[in-house]
């Protein structure tokens, strides 16, 4: 496909304690992605310790480039191409984690389209992200392309009720009650830095979960569009079975939070009707891990 504009890309990841995992993502994407733009890596370090920071010395002469809030920016040269490392030394989880890297990538290379991807994704091949960019006209803020998990396409990612989010895996009838409205998943999407910060970005609100629901609803009320971009397709290689009881109750517990707000801020469900919905979902969770324990 014949991409027409020249488009300029921040890629930010969010990494917590995977450091050596996502400078080899960085070098994979290096190898993977074209553009007849720039392509820029911004890392940002949510782990307490900065341990990345230490494992970056190690291998790499680290640079200052500037001062932000959170510290010192530095930069170190990764088989040829600038990296930028921006440690927080707290975990701030996605949204405001992913707000650091999009102010830094104004602040250093201005307006530019905004890659937030995790570090476990995979393409098929070479990807021209050009052919997402070109999707980008005044009023589109989101560009989602089509992730493949396993046998699932994740996107265009239609939004469930709230009942259907915390049950529906439960009671099947429940499965239907879903919106017109779609967002696409958090793990790679493309948006535009101007309008990104017009709608505030992701709501710092939330440490995981349900960013993507709420951005849809921020850029639904700012009469933004959302674009769906099937040509640009890649994998979400996450390992789910790894997860053990007791992480997954914790994960579970930061959704439930994450949910309580989004409904409560975005959706005007009061808190006494989200006690009613959320305590049998806390009894159910603890039953389902003292099984998993068990079994």
């Amino acid at each position: 496909m014949e991409c027409q504009t020249k488009h300029n890309y921040s890629m930010i990841i969010v990494d917590y304690n995977t450091i050596a995992a996502t400078v080899g993502y960085i070098k994979y994407c290096k190898s993977a992605l074209i553009s007849k733009g720039n392509i820029e890596y911004i890392i940002v370090d949510n782990s307490e310790d900065a341990s990345g920071f230490e494992y970056l010395k190690q291998y790499y002469e680290l640079s200052p480039v500037k001062e932000m809030d959170k510290g010192q920016i530095y930069s170190f040269e990764l088989e040829g191409i600038s990296v930028y490392y921006y440690a927080t030394y707290e975990n701030l989880g996605y949204a405001k984690g992913n707000n650091l890297g999009a102010e830094l990538s104004y602040s250093l290379f201005g307006d530019s389209i905004l890659v937030f991807s995790n570090n476990d994704i995979l393409f098929e091949g070479k990807l021209n992200l050009d052919i997402a960019g070109d999707k980008f006209t005044k009023d589109v803020i989101v560009v989602g392309p089509d992730i493949l998990e396993g046998d699932k396409h994740l996107n265009p990612m239609y939004k469930k009720s709230i009942m259907n989010c915390l049950y529906g895996n439960m009671v099947k009838a429940l499965r239907n009650k879903i919106e017109n409205h779609y967002t696409f998943s958090g793990c790679f999407w493309f948006f535009d830095s101007i309008l990104f910060g017009k709608v505030g970005g992701f709501d710092p609100n939330t440490f995981l979960y349900f960013e993507e629901y709420i951005i849809e609803e921020r850029i639904r009320r700012a009469g933004l569009k959302m674009v769906y971009c099937p040509e640009v397709s890649v994998i979400h290689n996450h390992d789910y079975k790894s997860e053990t009881p007791q992480h997954f109750e914790k994960v579970s517990r930061i959704f439930l939070k994450s949910l309580c707000y989004y409904a409560r801020e975005y959706k005007g469900v009061s808190n006494i009707k989200m006690g009613f919905i959320k305590y049998p979902y806390l009894i159910i969770l603890k039953l389902f891990v003292l099984l998993k324990h068990i079994l």
